[in-house]
């Protein structure tokens, strides 16, 4: 169970490590298990001005983006403000995929963020307490198989496009790099 991302994709996917929230997990499992709440599809609890979500046994993500929808062979994006994803897990999980965008796929219906299956995985994580990772809003990702355990992660999304040591100019080449040029959508 070895994490990797492509080659192709170290620019665009990040895979780090949070010591302090490893070390601290399980208090903060604890309090978010206090206020669970349950709104638009899922599970959530507020942590420090922060969301985690869970997802309980027998629940997953298929795949979808966190910013884009893709129906009927349009690509459209109603939250044009979501630049960036960063997941900071809390517990050990099924593995978090990151796919090609493959827009001859199968469209996965889930949420207004469904996508097309992808034909390759360009990253794989496996969750465990601490483990971070950032990546474009639209990447087409999973969490699959379905989860075993309670599975609760951070999830935030960054509003601008300049995130870490990344700024907008390489966000837009990243993105024309990954719908290869098969859309005209600006971010």
């Amino acid at each position: 169970m070895e994490d990797f991302i492509d080659s192709g994709w170290i620019d665009a996917i990040d895979i780090g490590f949070n010591e302090s929230i490893a070390k601290n997990a399980s208090k903060i499992v604890k309090e978010c298990e206090k206020n669970i709440k349950y709104f638009g599809n899922q599970w959530y609890a507020d942590f420090a001005g922060y969301k985690a979500i869970l997802l309980k046994p027998g629940e997953g993500y298929e795949w979808h983006f966190d910013n884009m929808d893709y129906v009927d062979g349009i690509l459209s994006c109603p939250r044009p403000n979501r630049y960036w994803s960063q997941l900071t897990y809390l517990t050990d999980g099924q593995p978090f995929e990151i796919g090609d965008w493959n827009p001859l796929g199968e469209r996965v219906e889930q949420t207004e963020f469904s996508a097309p299956i992808p034909n390759t995985i360009l990253a794989r994580v496996h969750p465990m307490p601490g483990v971070t990772v950032v990546f474009p809003c639209f990447m087409v990702h999973r969490i699959k198989p379905v989860v075993n355990n309670r599975r609760w992660a951070i999830v935030s999304f960054i509003d601008n496009p300049n995130y870490k040591n990344m700024d907008k100019k390489t966000l837009q080449l990243i993105f024309k790099r990954y719908f290869n040029g098969s859309t005209h959508q600006n971010i």
